[in-house]
């Protein structure tokens, strides 16, 4: 079991989704002022040393961030509409820290407290774990979590042989599961429709 106190952490942030219900880019939808995604950027950097954003279109989001300046660096998604775990698997090879924050840009209620938290724990598991993921209402939230930059041979293998789900890859490497209290499960509510982000403001 690991014993070090302070780890190197980077978030990646996926902004590739084509946001079909919710009729316009989820990532520039205003919350509490601000588009979805600066918020997301805002929260990464108070938890993790470099901020990365995942998307086939950088140019969309140039004026929420001033990247690289501000610490963020852009990951170009090539290959966009495979779903968020293709474009995990491609991003981990362009990243250098130990572990990752893997973000979803529709977390309107991210609380850098339980991010902390989690990060914190990271420390202390055992070196087999590969990942650290909350279990919600009989799923993994696998786009609020903690990643090992070393499933990067793991994942590749996976979708080598057709996988492109989270939910089954997650069951086939050693995950800790993340507890859910009420205010982590306010935190992995994510805005996929009109309904969500309404729901999101109550």
């Amino acid at each position: 079991m690991s014993d070090r106190t302070h780890l190197i952490v980077d978030t990646l942030i996926l902004a590739g989704g084509r946001s079909s219900r919710m009729g316009q880019d989820k990532a520039l939808l205003p919350w509490q002022g601000s588009p979805m995604l600066a918020r997301a950027i805002a929260v990464a950097k108070q938890c993790t040393r470099s901020t990365y954003i995942m998307t086939p279109w950088p140019e969309r989001y140039q004026e929420i961030t001033s990247v690289p300046s501000d610490g963020c660096q852009w990951i170009a998604e090539t290959l966009a509409g495979q779903g968020p775990l293709v474009a995990f698997a491609r991003a981990v090879d362009s990243m250098s820290s130990e572990w990752i924050l893997l973000l979803a840009c529709d977390l309107p209620q991210l609380d850098a407290t339980v991010l902390h938290r989690w990060i914190h724990l990271a420390s202390s598991v055992p070196d087999s774990i590969l990942a650290m993921v909350p279990h919600h209402e009989g799923k993994w939230e696998p786009l609020c979590a903690l990643y090992r930059r070393a499933i990067g041979p793991h994942l590749q293998d996976f979708i080598t042989i057709g996988g492109d789900s989270f939910q089954q890859w997650l069951s086939q490497i050693p995950v800790y599961q993340l507890p859910v209290d009420g205010t982590v499960a306010n935190m992995l509510h994510n805005c996929n429709c009109p309904e969500d982000l309404e729901n999101s403001r109550l």
